[in-house]
């Protein structure tokens, strides 16, 4: 791990006003694209960075009830980060947290796991809201329905997306 990426990515909270979960996220924003060539599309891509940094924040639910910014300083500079790759899955892993919306559901495959609303992509079919299980990573239909095909890639989604997708027939939410 790079000694130097690693204090500049630490300092963050030091360097920047974050005074929101917004602010933190577009700072995580601004930290991956500005170290773009050092971590690789490769890393990028198997860890939906390269989706999370393009997302117009404006439309997704930034959620803050998970992530205390107090703690969040504490917690950064107390992992032990051994690889870019573990440094990359924590950004991303915060990032997903703060954009996707959570769901009363439970998983069907490990029965405990944290269930959220996200949007795949696959053969025939785009932008299909299904539910994605944050520990065992399981897809399934908005009605439990354990999801099979291919996919192309995952994408978070926005409160209209869920609202149409649960109560296609009315405004809900």
């Amino acid at each position: 791990m790079d000694s130097r990426l690693l204090k500049e990515f630490r300092d963050i909270f030091n360097n920047h006003n974050i005074q929101s979960s917004i602010d933190y996220y577009k700072v995580l924003c601004l930290w991956v694209n500005r170290n773009k060539k050092i971590f690789g599309e490769h890393l990028l891509h198997i860890n939906r960075l390269n989706v999370l940094t393009s997302l117009d924040i404006e439309k997704y639910i930034i959620n803050s009830s998970e992530i205390d910014l107090n703690n969040e300083v504490n917690r950064i500079r107390k992992i032990d980060f051994k690889s870019l790759d573990g440094l990359l899955m924590f950004i991303s892993d915060t990032m997903w947290e703060m954009v996707t919306i959570s769901s009363s559901k439970e998983c069907y495959n490990c029965k405990y796991g944290d269930v959220r609303y996200i949007k795949i992509n696959y053969k025939g079919c785009k932008g299909k809201v299904v539910l994605e299980c944050q520990d065992c990573g399981q897809l399934m239909n908005v009605n439990g329905i354990k999801i099979t095909e291919k996919i192309q890639n995952y994408l978070p989604t926005t409160r209209k997306e869920v609202e149409d997708a649960i109560y296609p027939d009315n405004n809900i939410f």
